[in-house]
């Protein structure tokens, strides 16, 4: 009888170049609240670090859409393993739900999978009641460590349709982001993990 495998867990190096390859290179849409974007960076996050971590590649002292035109992958790579895996906690959480939580932290900010993540593990009832704060607190990584154990791949598939729903629900409340929809819900389908129903 052949042993099943268990599919590599990818690192933080791994996952970061795939956000890469899915952010792409510099765009500035109208209908994008966070400005002009470069490798991810947007400038509405760019203006966000404050003193010390502020963005300002060109040095005339200000954070402009002329700084994000300069925006590296190497510095979009670093600020997201700070301040997208490191800084909110998804470093502390289990290994195969890490791809699709740094992905949508990218995507829609840290604590949006965060409290995706913890609505699930309440809706799954497997023993952690969870407040939905986004905040990644002891409790909750200890709660996501037996889903992981509990949930197998569902638990990732379940974190998949809460962003799909997330999504859904954006569009409903600013219809100009429509046009937007097919290529997020492509990018998080990405992450679905094969499944054996069979029991």
């Amino acid at each position: 009888m052949a042993i099943p495998t268990i599919p590599d867990i990818p690192t933080i190096e791994d996952i970061l170049d795939e956000v890469l390859r899915s952010e792409g290179g510099f765009v500035e849409d109208p209908a994008d609240p966070g400005g002009a974007t470069n490798h991810g960076i947007s400038l509405r996050y760019a203006r966000g670090l404050g003193l010390g971590r502020g963005l300002d590649n060109d040095g005339d002292g200000d954070t402009d859409r002329d700084d994000i035109l300069l925006v590296t992958a190497e510095q979009a790579r670093d600020l997201y393993r700070d301040d997208f895996w490191i800084r909110p906690g998804i470093s502390r959480l289990p290994g195969e739900i890490q791809p699709v939580m740094v992905d949508w932290a990218v995507n829609g900010g840290p604590p949006r999978p965060i409290m995706a993540l913890q609505r699930v593990i309440n809706l799954a009832q497997i023993g952690h009641v969870l407040d939905d704060d986004g905040v990644m607190g002891p409790k909750t990584r200890r709660a996501a460590e037996h889903a992981q154990l509990e949930m197998g791949p569902f638990f990732n598939n379940a974190i998949v349709d809460e962003r799909i729903t997330f999504y859904r629900r954006l569009v409903d409340a600013r219809p100009d982001s429509e046009r937007f929809l097919r290529g997020w819900l492509a990018r998080a389908e990405r992450f679905r993990l094969e499944t054996d129903d069979v029991a």
